[in-house]
């Protein structure tokens, strides 16, 4: 379009967001209504597309213009809460060990194809057998070894040779990228804005992130500004903020006809205006939410205690029985956001922009069958600092009614932790990943985690480092912007393995690199792994098995099998697993007390492959009574499964009673 044309847009536009010296003017939320009806959205064009993706190289997106990189922000309030009542201070000593890590999209993934617009946006999706990331105008697909598939490419490839010209001819960003794991398909969107606004998605024919996809264009009210993402079973849900000439800002919510959109036939929204500004949209990790249940949605309320959560029903057949029902105002801890970009480096000035006026991607829906959970989180920033992670798990109740089951802030000292995302593994394990940064520790990717029967509102697992960063952020073009946003997911084939993607600099660098990271966390991979439950739910038990208090490896317990008295023959127990991605290894701890022989009593284990259908000898028969814990190891690869059998043999000889204590199996 002409540039006078683009230039009004942008001068309105600016309006809102307008740039100073000192940073973006403030937006206040806006006092709508929601109509009881839904806008109906009809596409301008979809089909699928001639070729696959790896043979489509995209064009380089237009360059934004200037005024349109910084998202509005809602005013802070400096006379709201200075303090934060669940802040988790002191640290943890344990902490969950990094599986494998490798670089992602950035200056440390070079190609001719790749625009490395500021903020990266990174967005991270796992399949079943793949990993594709996205960052604001560039994307990859890696193997779950870090091997790169296909990319740096720029994301107009999505769009190569589509009817509707805007998503491959105007400047898009903001792109989101999900794996809808029922269906088996990836899901991209992003907003492009030309002559007028846009909203891009495209959803792939097959498993296969490098294959063909079905290509949709929808027009969009206004700039759609933020857009977050979510899976669910009737519609993909998409929210954006939009900022009206001389209103406020508020966000929109939309479903978009998933069967449709998979099918590649002709698809359209239904969507509502809310009252509310930065919406989520639930967004499936595992379990089937019930029959015909609404998508929940969840943004940061009017106040400094509240949450806003409302649910989208969809209705394709009659659009009349469409709704939006909300906001519910949920209560919770007060939490202070005081200060925009505030968050100091190393050796400079500058500080980096927290974001502490929105919800994080995502909203991590599971359903673990006697109740159904969420997850999320926001920056939190007491005045005088340090910002932390205030983190949240919502339930979902008899008729639908939402509570907060607990929440905490990740702030453990001194050090500035910010834009977090948080999933759940199948048991009900925490990973949250985040920015952590100081005036002596340099923009760095680290994580943290709980397990399911831990102390409500604390992560017990201490912090892991995915990466430390060695540079700080001084000469960008938007000075304080880090992020906006970062990637916590869950592998969908093991359902255990924790994928984390965001930002960080190298010394002498200002050009940000993404590094994609893994990690377990216990009793997940292997149920049961460190026997405190006292319960033998997930090993398959023989023999004589029991628990001991007495001298564990580690925590109030271990697994003992055999007794004080002679027991006759075998008494194992056994567990099929799935290793996690990045692991190389799977360890236990022994202890036995073995009064006879090696040739009548002994403990032993074994491992038995499933994809090369062998057995390994893990623990040679060893009969011991010294009372020294002991480490076996086997090495494994993750995604694979395996059969772990530990075992204690007694030859039921009187005197001679012999049995072993197992404990703390672990991944690395």
């Amino acid at each position: 379009m002409p540039l006078t044309s683009w230039s009004r847009r942008v001068a309105a536009l600016a309006a809102v967001l307008v740039l100073s010296s000192l940073g973006t003017a403030p937006v206040t939320q806006a006092k709508i209504v929601a109509k009881p009806k839904p806008r109906i959205v009809k596409e301008i064009a979809h089909d699928t597309s001639r070729k696959p993706l790896r043979a489509m190289k995209g064009v380089k997106p237009r360059v934004r213009p200037e005024g349109d990189e910084e998202d509005g922000q809602l005013e802070p309030n400096p006379s709201g809460p200075t303090t934060d009542p669940v802040r988790q201070t002191g640290r943890v000593t344990t902490a969950a060990a990094q599986l494998q890590g490798f670089e992602g999209l950035g200056a440390g993934m070079p190609g001719p194809n790749a625009a490395y617009n500021t903020p990266p946006d990174p967005n991270l999706a796992v399949g079943t057998s793949q990993v594709a990331e996205i960052v604001n105008n560039s994307y990859a697909v890696f193997d779950k070894t870090g091997n790169t598939l296909l990319g740096p490419n720029y994301s107009t490839a999505f769009w190569d040779d589509f009817d509707a010209g805007e998503c491959t001819n105007s400047f898009t960003g903001d792109s989101v990228i999900r794996y809808d794991n029922a269906a088996g398909r990836w899901v991209v969107a992003e907003y492009a804005v030309g002559g007028d606004f846009y909203v891009c998605v495209a959803v792939s024919t097959s498993s296969d992130a490098t294959g063909k996809y079905n290509r949709y264009a929808f027009p969009a009210a206004l700039f759609p500004d933020y857009p977050k993402f979510g899976v669910w079973p009737d519609a993909y849900y998409l929210t954006s903020n939009y900022f009206p000439d001389g209103g406020s800002a508020y966000a929109e919510v939309c479903a978009l006809d998933r069967t449709a959109m998979i099918n590649g036939t002709a698809a359209g929204q239904q969507c509502f205006a809310t009252t509310s500004y930065s919406l989520l949209p639930a967004d499936v990790d595992g379990g089937t939410p019930p029959l015909g249940a609404p998508n929940p949605l969840v943004g940061l309320g009017s106040s400094q205690n509240t949450l806003n959560y409302y649910t989208f029903h969809v209705d394709w057949t009659n659009p009349s029985n469409t709704t939006l029902t909300g906001p519910t105002s949920l209560s919770v801890a007060t939490w202070p956001y005081t200060c925009f970009g505030c968050v100091p480096q190393p050796g400079t000035p500058q500080q980096l922009e927290a974001l502490s006026d929105r919800a994080m991607f995502r909203l991590a829906y599971r359903n673990f069958g006697d109740h159904e959970s969420l997850v999320f989180d926001h920056t939190v920033t007491p005045a005088g600092g340090p910002s932390g992670v205030r983190w949240y798990e919502l339930r979902i109740g008899a008729g639908g009614t939402p509570s907060v089951y607990q929440q905490g802030t990740w702030s453990p000292d001194s050090a500035w932790r910010f834009q977090g995302s948080i999933a759940q593994d199948k048991v009900g394990n925490m990973g949250l990943g985040y920015t952590v940064s100081s005036g002596t520790v340099y923009p760095s990717i680290r994580f943290t985690g709980r397990l399911a029967g831990d102390p409500l509102g604390q992560m017990t697992q201490g912090e892991g480092t995915i990466q430390a960063g060695s540079g700080s952020q001084t000469t960008d073009d938007d000075r304080d912007r880090w992020g906006d946003y970062t990637s916590m997911n869950i592998d969908p084939f093991d359902r255990c393995t924790f994928w984390y993607a965001n930002e960080y600099l190298v010394s002498g660098s200002n050009s940000w690199r993404t590094r994609i990271g893994t990690f377990s966390l216990p009793n997940c991979s292997v149920a049961n792994s460190d026997f405190e439950a006292a319960t033998l739910a997930g090993w398959n038990p023989t023999g004589t098995t029991g628990f001991s208090t007495t001298g564990p490896h580690g925590g109030a317990q271990s697994v003992q099998l055999g007794a004080a008295t002679p027991t006759n023959g075998d008494s194992q127990i056994v567990q099929t697993f799935i290793a996690p991605y990045g692991a190389h290894s799977v360890s236990f701890w022994y202890r036995a007390a073995c009064t006879g022989t090696v040739t009548t009593d002994w403990a032993t284990a074994t491992i038995y492959d499933f994809k090369t259908s062998t057995t390994s000898t893990v623990l040679p028969k060893t009969c011991t009574n010294d009372g020294v814990w002991r480490q076996a190891t086997a090495t494994i690869t993750g995604g694979r499964a395996y059969r772990l059998t530990l075992v204690n043999h007694d030859d039921n000889t009187t005197g001679t009673a012999t049995s072993t204590k197992y404990d703390d199996v672990t991944f690395s």
